[in-house]
């Protein structure tokens, strides 16, 4: 469910696992029956598949929910037989010394082998904690292009060879100076340490919720890890102008309603996001002028913020799906008192201007506009030295800060488009908020006077908390 590939684990070059990667490997080596062939070119090869292995165990354990690493052992999915070998030998050894946990994938299913660390190897692990690391960024590989190949009447998702042209550069120079900004700072969520098991429990109902619920949604299923923050940029239909949003960050994983207590180095952060703005880059596209403050999912006769909410959904999918077979459910739809004709007969009234996109799939290009403007938004920032967390057309930006992002939000927005917009903010929780409702605490915030203490300790965490270990090694680098 929330298993990663083993290709996906960032590496790094600090010595925090070294003991560990070097006494195993002290052991592998002397246990050999032969070292006919083992040269020391083969030698450095095998330290760097048991680093590999190791980090990537190491991270997998300390995710939320913890996760399994697969990868093929087919010999065809390595770059050699020198390299499977390799490969297979440190697999094996780890695997009969009781390292590593195995479900062996199988060569007819094509189904991958999963592993996760033993019991001994995750005591070796809590030596150490959770802590924060220097990881290295891929420079290269941060632009990928995908598609849609057709096998037995299935439409099935591929990756594409990404080509080597001034696009793709500039798309991957920009990617790497917003990476290795990223990659400095400590981003973490600031809850009791309880509540941790809280989330990982709510992560997991999410997952099978929201698989199935809205077929069009972009679903990011992965476990929380706080090491992996850098992005990557993906292309749809084998086409560099469409969807190109970017992904890889953990906070794209978390549920909206825990986002106010993201920390970046310490601090409490803010959530800025575009208002309608699937809708406002139609009316853009027909050069239709809109007022800033027009509710765009407003039909003229729900009242509730769930009536609002579930119109917001309807068009949203119709926006994405091109084969027009979404539908909200019999219980959505009485609570919005319409029938499915009613709701879609409202929205095109209402929308009339711009309707004829509606059920097209113009959701792809959409996202490529929208993926344009999230990188002028983060490298603009980046200038003046604020780092930037993007969630498509939110963002995340150290409390304090907030102004400068939405203000930089108006302007990528109309500097992409020409047109205007409006952004709405939501602001930091602290952690006795966790899972309470924020409509109500921000109703209560507007009757009370915030102390001096309380604003301190709403800027930063001083609690002993796993929050303050993983920031407290973070400093160590600083």
């Amino acid at each position: 469910m929330f298993d990663k590939n083993l290709s996906l684990f960032l590496q790094s070059k600090d010595n925090i696992l070294d003991e560990i990667i070097f006494s195993i490997y002290k052991n592998f080596d002397s246990d050999r029956k032969s070292k006919k062939g083992i040269t020391p070119s083969a030698i450095k090869a095998e330290k760097k598949v048991l680093g590999q292995l190791i980090n990537s165990l190491y991270q997998s354990y300390y995710s939320l929910p913890k996760s399994w690493v697969y990868f093929s052992l087919r010999a065809k999915s390595f770059t050699g037989r020198s390299s499977y070998r390799v490969f297979k030998r440190i697999f094996d050894y780890l695997n009969l010394n009781d390292y590593i946990k195995v479900k062996l994938g199988t060569e007819i299913k094509r189904k991958s082998t999963r592993i996760f660390p033993s019991k001994k190897l995750i005591i070796k692990f809590k030596s150490i904690g959770l802590v924060w690391r220097k990881y290295e960024n891929d420079k290269q590989n941060g632009i990928i292009l995908r598609d849609k190949i057709k096998i037995n009447n299935k439409y099935k998702k591929i990756t594409v060879k990404t080509p080597n042209n001034s696009l793709v550069k500039k798309y991957q120079d920009n990617l790497n100076k917003i990476n290795q900004s990223l990659l400095k700072h400590c981003v973490c969520i600031d809850i009791k340490d309880n509540d941790l098991l809280v989330l990982e429990e709510e992560l997991k109902k999410g997952y099978y919720k929201e698989k199935s619920k809205y077929f069009w949604k972009e679903q990011v299923h992965h476990s929380l890890n706080f090491s992996h923050v850098t992005l990557k940029r993906i292309f749809s239909k084998n086409n560099l102008r469409l969807h190109g949003r970017f992904y890889g960050g953990w906070w794209q994983s978390l549920p909206g309603k825990y986002r106010p207590h993201i920390t970046i180095d310490g601090y409490k952060t803010s959530e800025c996001d575009y208002s309608t703005m699937s809708l406002r880059l139609l009316y853009a596209k027909e050069n239709i002028i809109i007022d800033d403050d027009v509710d765009l999912y407003n039909l003229g006769h729900q009242h509730s913020k769930q009536q609002r909410d579930l119109v917001k959904t309807y068009v949203n999918a119709i926006i994405n799906d091109e084969n027009n077979r979404f539908r909200l459910s019999k219980d959505d739809l009485k609570v919005l008192n319409m029938s499915h004709q009613q709701l879609t007969e409202a929205v095109n009234k209402t929308h009339s201007k711009i309707s004829k996109y509606f059920g097209t799939g113009i959701g792809l290009e959409l996202m490529y506009l929208d993926s344009v403007i999230a990188e002028d938004v983060m490298l603009s920032l980046l200038r003046e030295g604020v780092v930037v967390l993007p969630i498509h057309d939110s963002f995340i930006v150290r409390y304090g800060y907030e102004l400068s992002l939405k203000a930089q939000m108006k302007s990528s927005f109309k500097k992409i488009v020409k047109a205007n917009i409006n952004v709405k903010a939501t602001g930091p929780l602290l952690p006795e908020h966790f899972n309470k409702n924020i409509d109500v605490l921000s109703e209560s915030k507007k009757h009370n006077i915030i102390a001096g203490k309380d604003t301190w300790e709403l800027l930063i965490d001083t609690s002993n908390s796993i929050h303050e270990k993983y920031l407290s090694s973070w400093s160590k680098y600083h």
